[in-house]
């Protein structure tokens, strides 16, 4: 929630919206991550027609809107919580992907592989 020193914005703004803003680039930050050059985040909220980010931090939750990639609302304070961590809700731009159907089977292989990884998951 704090600023991010170089954009001025909120460092949850700045990974949703810029190209390798995630602290996976300094070699302290995370021993493991999953996605490439820091693409991620950024490239999911350019390509979904609509972005929620959810943030449990410091007994407050703050939540962000975002549309083809670009912010919808400031990042707001959204009340009292005891939870830690971060939720993403997105919807994929029908614009782009024209197919609305998951291989659910392949999805939950993907999540059991991330949980094996991520103890605590």
């Amino acid at each position: 929630m704090d600023i991010h020193p170089e954009t001025g914005k909120s460092g949850l703004e700045t990974i949703l919206i810029t190209r390798r803003a995630g602290g996976r680039f300094d070699n302290e930050a995370y021993k493991v991550s999953g996605g490439r050059h820091g693409a991620g985040a950024a490239v999911i909220n350019a390509l979904s027609s609509k972005l929620t980010a959810t943030v449990h931090r410091d007994g407050r939750r703050w939540r962000q809107s975002f549309a083809q990639g670009e912010p919808q609302d400031a990042i707001a304070d959204a009340g009292p919580s005891r939870q830690r961590g971060a939720t993403i809700n997105w919807q994929a731009d029908r614009s782009i992907f024209n197919e609305g159907d998951y291989d659910f089977s392949r999805l939950d292989e993907l999540i059991r592989i991330t949980v094996y990884l991520n103890r605590g998951f």
